[in-house]
């Protein structure tokens, strides 16, 4: 089995390699389209080569990264000079107003102002009504009316980082007031107000580093003081980032894989080796892309002595869709468990009913909160798709134990091979999602059109080299999985 498996690595491997090298030789050639489609000056150290800079979120988040570090590094050095000096009571209103101050140099005073109001439109709400239904109506109406034309109206930049940073305040509002509404002593409305500004105008968890009040709350009330903080920590980690900040955008000036994938009437004629090439080399800049955008609030908040969410995982390690779930926006997944799928679980009384609606529930809340998009339809749907077959396998092996059985009529060798093969359905759709993710939806139909199905609605050749080439990337992170779990 140990052969096999080292087979199988050096099989996945030896196509990651190739598919990069595809994608940069194909860059070329596409070097003359790139000009047309999204090209900007490169650094001057390469001559102001042409560097793709079609990927929007790179592309702000490269423009704005020098806000978000100077209110960062302001943040982190009035924090504790301020609890050094002040008296706990007096701290607190302290550090909102400047912390306020802070978001509106980071985010804006446009989006600061708009969300202050939506917070006063939930808590009004709570007040109120005083149920949890009642919360997430209005909640649901607000993220709905980010995408209507009272804001549509703005330039492009603004409203995307306008969105951003309102819809990561609409999971804090709606944590924050879940979290008043299940407790059994109510605050007065002083208290609740500054517990709340407190929670979402923290700058580190601002946004995308997104953590639930409840986890907010009992890391700061177990923050590490100022001596028993891992600094050599912090700095390898803030190396780290650094490291992959440049090398991502270098990485841009030779690969215009980001460009490719949303250009598909040329993956429509392209090969289909560079296809593929080019929808996996976007999944892995996607993933590098937030290992730096997160990265860079991480270790800020590790500065303040917080324990803040780990960093998104590879998506080259996992196989299936429920960890990666998991493990890549941690944030967003704890929202999802804690506020949508455990509540929902909890009020249905048939276990397969409560699974299949909460699921529902919850990639519909993904959906809400990613833009409306048909696009992001599609892919929500399928990763539901997805998460149900892993479903499904997890009740027919908790009934008839199957995992047990194939180990002990096959092996434990064999039944890993039987088990790899089960799980290729989930990878085939999980490839799909994600050229509809990144793509847009024409990318992800010509991708079925092309590897999947032709005209005549029958599978292509191509589709059943890819399958083979997907058991050897099960096996490879079926490996790497034993070697090293993930942790819980």
């Amino acid at each position: 089995m140990d052969f096999e498996v080292l087979v199988c690595f050096v099989v996945w491997a030896s196509h990651a390699a190739y598919a990069w090298y595809s994608v940069w030789k194909a860059s070329y050639a596409y070097l003359p389209r790139l000009l047309d489609y999204g090209a900007t000056p490169g650094w001057s150290i390469l001559s102001e080569r042409p560097k793709d800079s079609t990927n929007f979120e790179w592309f702000i988040w490269k423009e704005h990264v020098t806000h978000y570090l100077f209110a960062l590094i302001l943040h982190a050095g009035t924090l504790p000079a301020v609890m050094l000096c002040l008296p706990g009571r007096l701290a607190k209103p302290v550090l909102i107003s400047l912390w306020l101050c802070l978001n509106c140099l980071a985010y804006g005073s446009y989006p600061v102002i708009v969300a202050i109001g939506y917070a006063c439109i939930l808590y009004t709400t709570v007040l109120l009504f005083k149920t949890a239904k009642s919360l997430w109506v209005v909640a649901v109406l607000l993220f709905l009316a980010l995408n209507t034309r009272l804001f549509t109206p703005m330039a492009h930049v603004q409203y995307y980082l306008f969105c951003v940073f309102v819809t990561y305040k609409l999971l804090q509002f709606v944590s924050y007031l879940l979290f008043t509404l299940s407790k059994t002593e109510k605050g007065s409305v002083l208290d609740d107000v500054t517990h709340l500004l407190f929670y979402c105008l923290y700058l580190p968890y601002s946004t995308v580093l997104f953590v639930t009040y409840e986890q907010f709350r009992s890391q700061w009330l177990a923050r590490r003081p100022l001596g028993q903080r891992n600094l050599p920590k912090v700095l390898w980690l803030a190396t780290r980032i650094l490291f992959w900040t440049f090398f991502c955008d270098f990485v841009l000036h030779f690969c215009f894989m980001n460009a490719m994938v949303q250009d598909y009437e040329f993956l429509r004629y392209v090969s289909v080796d560079v296809l593929c090439s080019v929808v996996y080399t976007a999944g892995q800049f996607f993933h590098s892309k937030y290992v730096c955008i997160f990265g860079l609030f991480k270790v800020f908040a590790h500065v303040d002595g917080m324990e803040p969410p780990d960093l998104p995982v590879c998506i080259s390690r996992v196989a299936l869709y429920s960890r990666i779930w998991r493990h890549f926006d941690r944030g967003l997944y704890t929202f999802l468990n804690t506020h949508i799928f455990h509540p929902l679980s909890e009020a249905i009384k048939y276990p397969d009913l409560r699974r299949v609606c909460a699921g529902a529930a919850c990639f519909l809340f993904v959906w809400l909160f990613h833009g409306q998009s048909y696009s992001f339809a599609v892919w929500s749907f399928l990763n539901f798709v997805e998460t149900m077959f892993e479903y499904v396998g997890c009740r027919i092996d908790r009934r008839l134990s199957v995992v047990c059985r194939l180990r002990k009529l096959f092996g434990i060798a064999c039944s890993r091979r039987i088990l790899a093969v089960l799980q290729l359905p989930c990878i085939v759709v999980s490839v799909f999602s994600i050229a509809f993710f990144l793509g847009g939806a024409d990318t992800g139909f010509v991708l079925i059109r092309r590897i999947l199905i032709d005209e005549h609605f029958q599978l292509r050749p191509v589709f059943f080299y890819l399958i083979s080439l997907g058991y050897c990337f099960v096996q490879s992170t079926m490996e790497v999985e034993r070697l090293r779990p993930f942790a819980c």
